[in-house]
């Protein structure tokens, strides 16, 4: 059969909507595979990104207590840990562990009247395995009396 450009006819193949006859188009097998593998990789993504949220979290906490901690030494030097020359060592109840260590500073005017000596303080705290301890060093210095 001949159209009237004088090309012949060509029968063309039903489309989705033709072949189901009730006009609904869907999804096929593999393309909801496809979809779901999208999703998949998506969703492995976000975990990884706020389970490292997570556990950085969890670092700076324990950072932010050993911290405060040492802090809290360096205040107790010369009040209730006595400021002499030495390594005094304990520990937290949360299992941090601590070190204080005070050296004297070498003077060069050995004239103070009140016998004070300054001295070098240093507060280590610690935490964590053998493995993967972390630290946490804050140093200062207090002035004490001599001995």
């Amino acid at each position: 059969m001949l159209m009237s450009n004088g090309l012949p006819a060509v029968s063309q193949s039903p489309t989705k909507t033709e072949k189901h006859g009730n006009g609904a188009a869907g999804f096929t097998l593999v393309e909801v595979l496809v979809s779901f593998l999208i999703l998949a990789m998506f969703l492995g993504a976000l975990y990884q990104t706020f389970s490292s949220g997570l556990r950085g979290a969890g670092r700076s906490e324990e950072y932010s207590a050993a911290v405060l901690q040492a802090e809290s030494l360096l205040a107790a030097a010369g009040v209730s840990i006595l400021l002499a020359e030495g390594d005094v060592n304990g520990e937290f109840p949360d299992g941090h562990r601590w070190n204080f260590t005070a050296t004297p500073i070498a003077d060069t005017d050995q004239t103070h009247k009140d016998s004070s000596v300054a001295y070098d303080v240093t507060v280590i705290v610690s935490w964590g395995s053998a493995g993967k301890e972390q630290t946490v060093r804050l140093k200062t210095i207090k002035w004490g009396k001599g001995q």
